[in-house]
């Protein structure tokens, strides 16, 4: 776990749970019509109680094949996919977006709106290749620092 790498207590609020139609962009992504509904939650990542990540994920209605809580969302996205709709996510392509903190993410993460961070848009895949989540992940950069590692190629 990235929280407790960094030295942190690491636990999980869930600030909301709710489907929508899945709009254009959304749809696009994850290869479905932009009429069929979407589960999007919301979910707030803490380190020793303070907040650092901001994540939305987005699961096509039309792959949960089982009941479900919201406490289901206190694990890992993973385990739900497996658990209530038998997909495995198999790998994520992630963007590194600059963004703008808006008032929501500001309040959530405890920080000034309309200051720069850190954002990951990612795609989930199954094993066949198909999009199975869509996740925005905004981090709170002065507790969470993330580094890259370069090489020379050899």
């Amino acid at each position: 776990d990235v929280i407790q790498a960094h030295g942190y207590k690491p636990s999980t609020r869930i600030l909301n749970i709710h489907t929508q139609p899945a709009g254009e962009k959304v749809a696009s992504k994850l290869e479905i019509a932009a009429t069929d509904d979407v589960l999007v939650v919301e979910k707030l990542f803490l380190a020793d109680k303070q907040p650092v990540i901001l994540a939305y994920n987005h699961i096509p209605v039309s792959l949960i094949e089982h009941p479900y809580e919201p406490k289901d969302f206190l694990e890992p996205v993973y385990l739900f996919l497996e658990n209530k709709c038998r997909q495995r996510l198999n790998y994520y392509l992630s963007d590194i977006v600059p963004a703008i903190a808006d008032e929501n993410l500001a309040h959530n993460l405890h920080i000034q709106p309309n200051i720069p961070v850190i954002s990951f848009s990612e795609l989930g895949y199954n094993a066949d290749n198909k999009p199975i989540l869509k996740s925005i992940s905004c981090f709170r950069d002065e507790l969470l620092r993330l580094r890259l590692i370069r090489r020379q190629v050899l």
